[in-house]
């Protein structure tokens, strides 16, 4: 029998552990262990449910509908029942500029507006801005190859673009510096559009138009399933820990372990050049196992594989960590008086404030807030 060993309690640990999970079902001679040196499993996940009805999010609040796997995961553990959308008749986004919030244009795609009137009348930008935007349709592509995203907005939109939405609406989903950003590693989408379309603006249109044929289509059908219900941001009904618990039940009892600390993983090469991988924890116990999965962050990665990849170890140890601390709010409806139509605001960094984001959760999701306390 195969021993494979996941170190890292996360989703994608939790998920590989049920990858093997199912195969042994099919069959498959295998075996694992899930190490995570936390006391909790779930990783960044971490939804609390308070006694007085309250969904509050400690990590992210939803997942990208674009991106299929946290559907078939819930699909195979039949939790897709749970799954929520978001309230797109509320959706609205604000950009906090010179201390004032400003709606951002209906129609905007990662960084490019796509309709005319929403763009024409924003406040969002200037007049010089909104030229200055609006030459993306003459200016022409550049030869293959990787840019900064401050590099490729400016060339492409100009500053204020950057400043604007570039840095609060796709750098701040990195936490990171629009100057040091590989647009080629994080949105490749952007290099690929201009490539093809050689204008931002015109690639996002027919992006745009193409979407709403596919609704379409969807509509035409007939469909009702989860896949036709469907917003960019979706979510589950008790918060994400949701998925994490349904993976969580879904394993052997004994083959996930809380309050594993692992020091390093030497490898052990036997007679016939197989390798084996011995696992080294914190209070001196080992396991022992035929493959090893990393499912934990670069840097903690990067301290237990050193003895065996001190080269790869480097690369990790080079992907620069950040923090970021998620602060959440309950006040009475009564002694607030914004309107609360829209799921929140961003922050680019040039205002000068700390607070990257907010996001009005009882807005935005249905459920969220407690009934009898409005």
């Amino acid at each position: 029998m195969k021993k494979v060993v996941i170190i890292g309690g996360g989703i994608t640990g939790l998920s590989a552990a049920y990858a093997i999970k199912t195969a042994q079902g099919a069959g498959v001679d295998i075996d694992y262990t899930l190490l995570e040196k936390s006391s909790r499993l779930g990783g960044k996940i971490q939804t609390e449910r308070t006694d007085d009805g309250f969904i509050v999010e400690g990590g992210p609040d939803s997942f990208i509908s674009t991106k299929p796997w946290i559907f078939e995961l819930a699909k195979k553990l039949h939790c897709d029942n749970k799954l929520i959308t978001s309230n797109d008749k509320l959706k609205k986004t604000f950009i906090l500029v010179k201390n004032k919030l400003r709606e951002l244009p209906e129609g905007v795609m990662l960084i490019v507006p796509t309709k005319f009137l929403p763009f024409i009348t924003t406040n969002l930008f200037s007049w010089p801005g909104k030229l200055r935007m609006s030459m993306d349709l003459f200016i022409p592509r550049k030869k293959p190859g990787d840019e900064t995203l401050s590099s490729y907005v400016k060339r492409r939109l100009g500053r204020e673009c950057l400043d604007r939405l570039a840095d609060p609406l796709v750098a701040g989903i990195h936490s990171s510096d629009p100057d040091t950003m590989s647009l080629e590693a994080t949105f490749p989408l952007l290099l690929d559009t201009e490539q093809k379309y050689g204008s931002l603006t015109r690639g996002m249109i027919v992006a745009m138009k193409s979407r709403f044929k596919a609704l379409g289509q969807v509509a035409a059908l007939g469909a009702s399933d989860a896949a036709s219900k469907r917003t960019l941001h979706m979510s589950f009904k008790g918060g994400m820990q949701d998925i994490v618990d349904e993976v969580y039940r879904a394993l052997d009892k004994d083959k996930r372990v809380v309050r594993a600390d692992v020091r390093r993983v030497e490898e052990v090469k036997g007679a016939d050049g197989s390798s084996v991988y011995k696992i080294r924890m914190a209070d001196g116990t080992t396991h022992e196992a035929d493959a090893v999965i990393l499912a934990s962050p670069s840097n903690d990665t990067a301290a237990v594989i050193d003895g065996i990849d001190g080269e790869l170890a480097a690369v990790l140890n080079e992907i620069p960590q950040v923090s970021s601390a998620t602060v959440s709010f309950a006040y009475r409806r009564s002694d607030v008086k914004h309107d609360f139509k829209g799921f929140g605001f961003l922050v680019p960094l040039g205002e000068g404030h700390k607070i990257k984001a907010c996001t009005w959760c009882s807005t935005k999701w249905s459920g969220r807030s407690c009934p009898t306390r409005r």
